[in-house]
């Protein structure tokens, strides 16, 4: 080696120690610039690793499991300094799952979303669930109303028209059903809609019936609304934002919108001769239905200003007003008539989404203009039979605490998701997921589906989506879990019918998946006849205690109202009770005292009878030539002691002498006999009747002397 070599090596070396010492020195301040004061963040040492920009570290991390990263920040003050990043976890994220999120669970931090994500879907994939069946015992199951936070299901039917109330935790189904009139019976109705509090019914026949449910008595008041349709009710709405009106629509033409405290029709609108099939007020003041032409009608009315109007008397716009206004929006030219299946309104692109029968693409139209904006291709196999939208759940995704620190407070506008979704359901089994907002502005744009999900053999019937996972449940009664980000199938929850349920298992209605329901760590589905809850929570069944038990399976409260009807029931059966116990006690003793005076039901003729031939049987003294003591015959029988004779013996034999002084017939047949009976003259001087202990037969004579 030269000496030019060496000495180039060596200045080599000691610009790399210079470049060190300049890391060492940056290092002491944050990675990103801005000083640790908490703690010491330099390396201590030169390694290789140390040289490298925090942001290549940062990279290098995010390519690790959540598990390795802990382990990676237990190494040292300045890894810990890199790995606590949130840089660090939206690398490991991406890294994991391949793209970022569409819909952000915990906004706050990506620590968190990284965490809580695959935490719950290790839950969904490999938890032990609990499973709980509920049979209502209402015919087929037609939609649900779960509110997870009060452990409540309302399971309806249509066929019944019945509502029963289950507990999603218990598996108790309350024994009091709400039935759509006032007979309390079943009666089939046309259309149902309902939330927490109100079930609103539509018949065949026009009427309009609603139900409402109050929170603190458990009382239900059902309600009749006197104007009517002219024709079967189709459709019925339920307005999130007021309470006091409901809107129904039936197959005369006509939306009528009711005020819910007087029952009359505040304003009614035409929409079109045809029978109606989706019904929606907007909070924008928009009324939406569809119609089975493919036709959709949309009004503008503030319900909040009209039904005050009415209130207060000022008077409203006639419905020739509203019809003035209406707009229509044409279905796509097609060869035949198809009807509107499922719609939903887009508040924020004021857009509908809406889905036709037997077509195999998703309309986006525009509410103002009616322009379509967007055509939603990628059913190749089957038409459209389901859809759904991320719609803002009603809870939030929580776990256990994942952070070092407290989460600063979020704001609004970052919560919003960077891109919403759409699913949809064909009859081949094929699941799309669509994004929300693709339309353009220049025409009609052509929208690819971003994930498609194939393991359903037959059509879908109810789809769920939430932010980190989409539950589907086909015709075959199978439902299956898929994670949105990566396409993965999580799980299957199978169906399985039970030997004794009497149903007919070809039935497809038997085995449709009618409706589903879910939260972080629930679902709720109906199947036919039934309803099935699974618990996914970290709890299982096989880990609780005795005590935790019977926390999960403890009453709820009753109100103090119901608690007093219940404590008077309860008396009245018991003091009714004791009276019927009283009363056979009572019953049981005149019977036993009936049978020791007649001798097991006997008459005075026949005891009589009996006693004479007992006396006859016994043994007759030959010498003395008297006969034994009628008394003593009747003691010795062991059937007339074992019937109480003794006890009867005194007014026996007096009333057995009279009944001879004044029956002739009887005593003439008594003594009409092959016996030798003496006169009453010689039994006066019997030595055997002058026994003065026989205090009986000494009353005898006496009756006998009297009458002669």
């Amino acid at each position: 080696m030269t000496p030019a070599t060496s000495n180039t090596i060596l200045g080599t070396n000691v610009g790399n120690e210079r470049y060190i010492q300049q890391k060492l020195q940056h290092f002491s301040t944050s990675p990103f610039g801005m000083t640790d004061t908490h703690h010491d963040a330099s390396p201590p040492s030169a390694t290789f690793i140390h040289c490298l920009p925090p942001e290549v570290v940062a990279h290098i991390f995010g390519r690790l499991d959540p598990t390795s990263l802990t382990v990676a920040a237990s190494t040292c003050r300045y890894w810990r300094h890199i790995v606590t990043d949130d840089v660090c976890w939206k690398n490991a994220f991406v890294a994991y799952f391949g793209r970022p999120p569409y819909k952000r669970i915990q906004p706050s931090s990506w620590k968190a979303e990284y965490i809580l994500r695959t935490r719950l879907i290790r839950k969904w994939e490999k938890g032990r669930a609990t499973q709980l069946t509920f049979d209502p015992k209402i015919g087929y199951i037609d939609t649900i109303c779960v509110d997870f936070q009060e452990d409540l299901i309302m399971a309806a039917s249509e066929g019944q028209g019945v509502v029963a109330q289950c507990h999603p935790s218990t598996g108790k189904l309350n024994r009091h059903l709400v039935y759509s009139s006032n007979e309390g019976m079943p009666r089939a109705v046309s259309a149902l809609k309902m939330d927490n509090n109100r079930i609103l019914w539509g018949f065949s026949n026009g009427y309009v019936t609603m139900t409402v449910r109050a929170k603190t008595l458990g009382r239900r008041r059902l309600r009749l609304f006197p104007d009517f349709h002219q024709g079967a009710v189709r459709a019925l709405c339920l307005p999130s934002f007021i309470s006091n009106v409901v809107l129904t629509a039936g197959d005369d033409g006509r939306v009528k919108i009711l005020d819910v405290s007087t029952g009359f029709t505040l304003v009614g609108l035409y929409g079109q001769p045809s029978s109606p099939t989706y019904l929606e007020a907007t909070s924008d003041h928009h009324v939406i239905a569809g119609y089975a032409n493919g036709t959709i009608v949309i009004w503008n009315i503030q319900l909040y200003r009209l039904h005050q109007q009415q209130r207060y008397g000022q008077g409203y716009e006639e419905h020739e007003a509203y019809d003035a206004t209406q707009r229509l929006i044409q279905p796509p030219p097609i060869d035949n008539e198809t009807s509107v299946r499922s719609m939903v309104y887009d508040a924020t692109t004021k857009t509908i989404l809406v889905a036709y029968t037997d077509l195999r693409n998703l309309y986006q139209y525009d509410i103002h203009g009616g322009k379509l904006l967007a055509v939603m291709e990628g059913h190749t196999f089957g038409p459209i039979c389901a859809m759904t939208w991320d719609i803002e759940p009603s809870f939030s995704f929580t776990d256990e605490p994942m952070l070092d620190s407290p989460s600063p407070p979020t704001n609004p506008q970052k919560n919003r998701p960077a891109q919403r979704l759409v699913a949809t359901g064909d009859t081949s089994g094929t699941i799309c997921l669509w994004p929300l907002d693709a339309f353009g502005n220049d025409g009609t744009t052509v929208v690819r589906p971003l994930c498609e999900f194939h393991g359903h053999a037959s059509p879908i019937s109810a789809i769920y989506l939430d932010a980190f996972k989409m539950v589907s449940g086909a015709d075959d009664g199978r439902i299956r879990i898929w994670d949105p980000l990566t396409g993965e199938l999580l799980r299957t929850l199978g169906f399985k019918i039970s030997r004794p349920t009497a149903i007919y298992r070809n039935d497809v209605s038997s085995m449709r998946v009618k409706a589903l329901s879910c939260d972080e760590h629930r679902c709720v589905a109906t199947i036919g006849c039934q309803v099935k809850s699974w618990d996914f929570s970290s709890v299982s069944s096989s880990s609780l205690s005795s005590s935790s038990v019977g926390k999960l399976r403890q009453k709820p409260k009753i109100p103090p109202l119901r608690d007093e009807l219940h404590y008077q029931i309860k008396e009245q059966v018991k003091s009714s009770a004791k009276i019927l116990d009283k009363e056979r006690r009572e019953q049981a003793l005149a019977a036993k005292e009936h049978d020791e005076w007649t001798l097991g039901g006997l008459s005075n003729e026949e005891m009589l009878a009996y006693a004479m031939m007992l006396s006859h049987e016994s043994t007759v003294d030959p010498m003395a030539g008297t006969t034994p003591d009628l008394s003593q015959a009747l003691t010795a029988s062991p059937t007339f002691s074992k019937q109480g004779g003794v006890s009867i013996l005194h007014s026996l034999l007096p009333s057995s002498s009279m009944d001879r002084t004044h029956d002739d017939t009887t005593t003439t047949s008594l003594m009409d006999s092959d016996l030798d009976w003496p006169a009453i003259g010689s039994m006066m001087d019997n030595t055997a009747f002058a026994d003065t202990d026989d205090e009986e037969l000494q009353y005898v004579l006496r009756l006998s002397r009297h009458d002669t």
